[in-house]
């Protein structure tokens, strides 16, 4: 068996994934935030008070190209900048109690999504899935 033969399933959960998380985000309250905008801020959600700085290396960014989409975070009300105790020249990012909701729903989206994928699967194949996951995934920091 070769890679493309997983191809067109990788091609089915990606579009699914893709639909689900649109219309997960198209709720009226978070339709405001780009893909872009959701990928930082689910970045900053798992991140504990991050810098700018912080969030830059996670994602491989150079530190004004988070700045960008950090500030319309901030104003779209998703996270606040504090100014860090120890350092006054740095900033932490916090996030919202609106954050807060949408990280509730996008969790929600992540859960149903996984009840999809193994619906159709007992309990060892789960247990399967996730081991075979798990290998697969294997040293991605994303």
């Amino acid at each position: 068996m070769t890679t493309e033969t997983l191809e067109p399933f990788i091609e089915i959960v990606s579009r699914l994934i893709a639909k689900m998380e649109t219309q997960a985000i198209g709720q009226e309250q978070f339709a405001e935030l780009s893909m872009r905008q959701v990928y930082y801020l689910e970045t900053i959600l798992r991140m504990e008070a991050p810098t700018f700085g912080d969030v830059a290396q996670k994602l491989g960014l150079t530190k004004p190209s988070v700045t960008a989409i950090v500030d319309k975070l901030i104003q779209k009300g998703y996270v606040e900048k504090i100014q860090s105790e120890k350092d006054r020249r740095t900033y932490h990012i916090v996030p919202t109690s609106k954050a807060a909701e949408f990280a509730q729903l996008h969790e929600n989206t992540h859960r149903l999504m996984a009840k999809i994928l193994t619906q159709n699967l007992d309990e060892p194949e789960i247990e399967q899935m996730a081991v075979l996951l798990k290998k697969v995934l294997q040293n991605k920091n994303e």
